[in-house]
């Protein structure tokens, strides 16, 4: 009974603060982006949503996030988010991430409710490689992400 309030949190968050529909689990997900996410325990999985998708209309020319996904901390229980951009993993593209991370904090800070699972998670925001990862610790792009807060693009994301 916790848990499905928990999940019904994070989906509800995401409809009162964004106006977006999620969806339990990883549905929210497209389908060849879902193998890309494990949890230990799906069931601590409490819903996803597709900004990208779901805001397109309101923000139609915005640097859009791709999706964020609620889960349940193992160590509490307590429901936490992160934030998933699936985009191909070369120096060039560093700006255009950054550019959308900015745009989905900026979004966040008007959001008091998903802030707060956001703030649980360890590294909330994560690059998601669409393809194989091709920067470089030493690379001064790298250096960029990690002073925004995030670390280098991997092929898969695993929730603990």
């Amino acid at each position: 009974m916790a848990g499905e309030q928990q999940a019904r949190s994070f989906l509800d968050l995401v409809s009162k603060e964004l106006g977006v529909a999620g969806a339990p689990g990883l549905q929210a997900l497209r389908r060849r982006h879902r193998g890309r996410v494990r949890c230990q325990e799906a069931r601590r999985l409490t819903g996803s949503v597709d900004l990208d998708q779901g805001l397109r209309d309101r923000w139609p020319e915005a640097p859009r996030w791709d999706y964020g996904i609620g889960y349940l901390l193992p160590e509490t229980g307590r429901p936490a988010a992160i934030w998933l951009e699936v985009h191909p993993a070369f120096p060039g593209e560093v700006a255009a991430v950054l550019k959308k991370l900015r745009w989905l904090r900026e979004r966040l800070e008007q959001c008091p409710g998903l802030r707060r699972l956001t703030d649980r998670a360890e590294r909330p925001y994560r690059w998601v490689a669409s393809d194989r990862p091709r920067i470089p610790p030493h690379l001064p792009e790298a250096r960029r992400l990690r002073q925004a807060g995030m670390d280098l693009p991997r092929t898969q994301v695993e929730l603990p």
